[in-house]
């Protein structure tokens, strides 16, 4: 064993039978920073390999993260974001086991005037989606647009639109 609580390297050997094996571990954190690793190797063909990896980066507001597993000859991954800025918010999620999986979005805008998307990945099939709104003295104004894979339903769109006072108005 090498260093501190929050930052260190461990090492070790085994044995089973006459059979030797490994663990390893590491952690090292610096900041909004945290690295992780570990690995086991056995001499027993059905456990032969196991790992595991992490990592993440910055502060509640910005931020990326990523794992992996692997055991044997499988690897198993994920990894996330998630930011703001100003009146921009984006994110996604993602795994791979091995299909893959995965989300992603952003907004934009105030709460009087914004643009959205969202997209869907369910192993190569995608769905999507966006939205804009806008209002003002002048009326609303709003849309909507699905994409998705199924040939049924290839394309949908809806808007609606708004002018005018309680009196004097227009649909």
């Amino acid at each position: 064993h090498s260093g501190s609580p929050s930052n260190f390297r461990q090492s070790g050997v085994f044995e089973f039978n006459g059979q030797r094996g490994n663990v390893d571990a590491e952690l090292s954190t610096r900041g909004n920073t945290i690295n992780g690793k570990f690995g086991l190797n056995t001499p027993f063909y059905s456990f032969r390999n196991l790992g595991a990896e992490f990592s993440h980066s910055g502060d509640k507001y910005n931020f990326e993260n990523s794992g992996s597993l692997s055991f044997n000859d499988q690897r198993y991954i994920a990894n996330s974001q998630y930011g703001i800025r100003g009146d921009s918010i984006t994110g996604s999620a993602s795994v791979k086991i091995p299909e893959e999986y995965g989300f992603s979005f952003n907004h934009d805008g105030s709460l009087r005037k914004f643009k959205n998307r969202a997209e869907i990945n369910l192993n190569g099939d995608k769905l999507s989606g966006n939205t804009a709104y806008k209002w003002n003295r002048s009326g609303l104004q709003a849309s909507a647009n699905v994409q998705t894979p199924f040939r049924q339903l290839r394309n949908l769109d809806a808007s609606v639109s708004h002018s005018g006072d309680l009196y004097n108005w227009e649909n």
